[in-house]
């Protein structure tokens, strides 16, 4: 549903706003071209500002994650002519697997993520685009990935079909995202940037199938009571394999209490995101 491109404030509620945070639309899906170059402006520095105000250096805490979810589940013995990082920053998720990449582009709207080089290898960079255009020949690729960046953007449908359209027949794309609201994005929200949000987990499914992709395997994870524990703790779940595993158990053990914006404590006891493998026939 279209609405403001502001997406909080003090002012009365926006019914279209309303419905979507009820798990009813895909907030931003539909925002017209100024709506969208709004957000992008909003997010486009969103994450690495969080990153650096948390005075710490950035560090990668999500290899356990995509191996269990995303990269174990690809074919045996997978090799990439040319992968594409989408909105990955300095390519950290694709790092382990550089041995079986023989090309690497990565695209990131932000300007403190703009290496050109991954662990001494250099890589090809393209320029993000408000639009969610992506500035790539059709079937550039044969392997992307897109973890945690999706739901920093408004035409998620757009982007889904614009991935679908640069990636090879018969190449694969790693995407996880979250199946919550997030919270109240109307409002700031402490360690979120200011316009990202999840998704209905029916509507992004329909999503992925509508933009062609089929699909090799779904997995539920991040189950928040376990995330809020370690990292109560100091620590992460998803760089220890083992914990990953007990991840993916709670999260399906909790499956059926599935709510899309979870306002009691008995509703985060469900899966926080979907970890898919897709194929392009």
């Amino acid at each position: 549903m279209t609405g403001t491109a502001e997406p909080r404030g003090a002012g009365p509620a926006d019914a279209a706003l309303e419905h979507c945070l009820a798990g009813r639309g895909i907030w931003g899906d539909d925002f017209d071209a100024g709506q969208i170059a709004a957000w992008f402006r909003d997010e486009a520095e969103g994450y690495a500002d969080l990153v650096a105000a948390g005075n710490r250096p950035y560090r990668y805490g999500y290899h356990a994650l995509n191996a269990l979810h995303g990269f174990d589940r690809m074919p045996a013995g997978w090799r990439s002519r040319h992968a594409l990082g989408f909105g990955s920053a300095h390519g950290d998720e694709l790092a382990p697997w550089l041995g079986r990449i023989e090309q690497l582009t990565l695209l990131d709207a932000s300007t403190a993520f703009q290496a050109p080089m991954l662990r001494g290898r250099p890589v090809g960079r393209i320029a993000a685009q408000p639009s969610g255009v992506i500035d790539a020949a059709d079937g550039s690729f044969d392997l992307v990935t897109c973890l945690g960046v999706l739901h920093h953007i408004p035409n998620v449908s757009f982007v889904l079909r614009e991935l679908h359209r640069v990636t090879e027949p018969g190449g694969h794309l790693l995407l996880r995202e979250p199946i919550t609201s997030l919270g109240d994005w109307r409002r700031p929200r402490a360690g979120l940037t200011r316009r990202e949000r999840g998704f209905p987990r029916p509507l992004y499914e329909a999503a992925i199938a509508g933009a062609g992709w089929q699909v090799v395997s779904t997995r539920s994870c991040q189950f928040p009571p376990l995330t809020k524990a370690m990292a109560l703790c100091g620590g992460s779940v998803f760089d220890r394999r083992w914990l990953t595993i007990v991840d993916g158990l709670l999260c399906r053990a909790f499956e059926w209490n599935d709510h899309y914006h979870r306002t009691s404590f008995a509703a985060r006891f469900g899966p926080g995101s979907l970890f898919h493998v897709l194929r392009k026939p």
